[in-house]
C-alpha cells in the first residue's frame, strides 16, 4: 500500500496503471491533513532540517562562504545521510496511525475540539493590514505589465485534486478511466493553446545579390 496526497501533479494515468499492474494499492490522503497523516511531516522532516542546519553552519565556518554552490551540495548531503535515524521514520508511521494501524492516532490533530474550537474567520484580523499594504503598493509601484498580472493571478490559483472523496483508493478501474480522460483532455488543451509560429525565409539568388551591389555602387 502506498499513501500520499492527491495533488494532480502526483496522480497520473501512468502512475496508477503501473501500480495496478504491480498490485500496489494507492490511498489518497484527505486534504489539509498532511501535518497529521504524512509520516515524513510528522516524524522525519524536523530532525532532518535540524541536522542539515548544523551541517551548513559547520561548512560555512570551515569555508568562510555563505552561498552553497551546486558542486558542494553532494558532499554535504553525504554527511547528512549517515546521521539519519531510521527510528524517526518508524515513529512517523506509528504517530500517523498507518502502521501499526490505529484509527484514533490523529483525532486530536484533525478533529475540531469542543474545548478549543477553531476561530470562525482566522484571516479576519489580517484583512485590514493586507488592504493597507495593497493600497500603498498601488501608489508607489508602477503598473504591472499584462503578462505579469496574468502570472500573479495564476500564482494564487490552486490545482484541482483528482480524488472525489477523502481517503479514496485510486487503484481501481473507475479512477483509471477518469485519469485517462483527464490526461487526454490535457493533451487536447495543450495543442489548442500552442500558438502557431510562422517562419518567413528570404532567399537571395546570385543575380539579385549582384543587382543590389550594383545599385549601392551607383548611389
Amino acid at each position: 500500500m502506498l499513501t500520499y496526497d492527491g495533488h494532480s501533479s502526483h496522480i497520473t494515468y501512468g502512475t496508477v496503471k503501473a501500480a495496478m499492474d504491480d498490485n500496489i494499492v494507492i490511498v489518497c490522503l484527505p486534504p489539509n491533513t498532511s501535518h497529521a497523516v504524512q509520516p515524513l511531516d510528522v516524524g522525519v522532516f524536523r530532525s532532518v532540517k535540524a541536522l542539515w542546519k548544523t551541517i551548513l553552519t559547520d561548512w560555512q565556518k570551515e569555508s568562510r562562504l555563505m552561498n552553497l554552490d551546486k558542486s558542494v551540495f553532494p558532499t554535504l548531503l553525504s554527511r547528512l545521510w549517515p546521521k539519519l535515524n531510521p527510528t524517526h521514520a518508524i515513529n512517523g508511521f506509528r504517530a500517523t496511525g498507518l502502521y501499526p494501524l490505529n484509527k484514533n492516532a490523529v483525532n486530536d490533530k484533525i478533529l475540531a475540539s469542543t474545548t478549543n474550537p477553531p476561530p470562525n474567520n482566522p484571516q479576519g484580523p489580517r484583512k485590514p493590514t493586507r488592504t493597507l499594504q495593497n493600497a500603498i503598493l498601488e501608489v508607489i509601484q508602477p503598473p504591472a505589465k499584462p503578462d505579469a498580472q496574468a502570472a500573479m493571478q495564476n500564482k494564487g490559483r490552486k490545482r484541482t485534486r483528482v480524488q472525489a472523496e477523502q481517503g479514496e483508493v485510486l487503484t481501481n478501474e473507475e479512477v483509471l478511466k477518469r485519469l485517462q480522460v483527464e490526461e487526454e483532455n490535457r493533451k487536447k488543451n495543450k495543442k489548442k493553446s500552442k500558438p502557431g509560429i510562422t517562419i518567413t525565409r528570404k532567399f537571395f539568388t546570385p543575380s539579385s545579390t549582384k543587382k543590389a551591389t550594383t545599385a549601392q555602387e551607383k548611389s
